[in-house]
């Protein structure tokens, strides 16, 4: 309330792309802390990202992963949240511009925003994060 972006689509797009760029940088950034930090201690399940041993070691480094995982999204979650609410002012303007061509097209914006722009979005997110995540030929591929 009083950010002056009145387009609940609008305010909902530039939420989803500072999601898409900006946390996705802040998340990659915390899994190079992680794998920074893990290899100075003696914890491989987490200094190897996308390698899983055989057998019960492998489950165990899935999970130690996708929990490190979890919350680093959770951490970055609330930093956004903050962020967003920060410069609530500046998306306002900005999604006031970016959705002008939208006015009296509701419809159009709707298609827009619900399915195009998180389709596009989330196709660049997986594949940027994946290949910073996944394992490599030293993992045993």
């Amino acid at each position: 309330a009083g950010t002056g972006l009145q387009d609940e689509c609008a305010w909902y797009a530039m939420n989803y792309f500072v999601d898409t760029s900006f946390g996705l940088l802040l998340s990659l950034l915390l899994v190079s802390v992680l794998r920074s930090v893990a290899s100075s201690k003696p914890y491989p399940r987490l200094r190897d990202q996308g390698v899983y041993p055989e057998g019960r070691e492998g489950w165990l480094t899935f999970r130690d992963q996708t929990f490190a995982w979890l919350c680093i999204l959770t951490l970055v979650k609330a930093v956004l949240c903050g962020f967003l609410w920060l410069f609530a002012p500046f998306f306002a303007v900005v999604g006031e511009v970016a959705f002008r061509p939208f006015q009296g097209h509701n419809q159009a914006e709707l298609v827009f925003v619900m399915i195009v722009l998180p389709g596009v979005l989330n196709v660049m997110y997986f594949w940027v994060a994946d290949s910073y995540m996944k394992g490599g030929k030293e993992g045993g591929e």
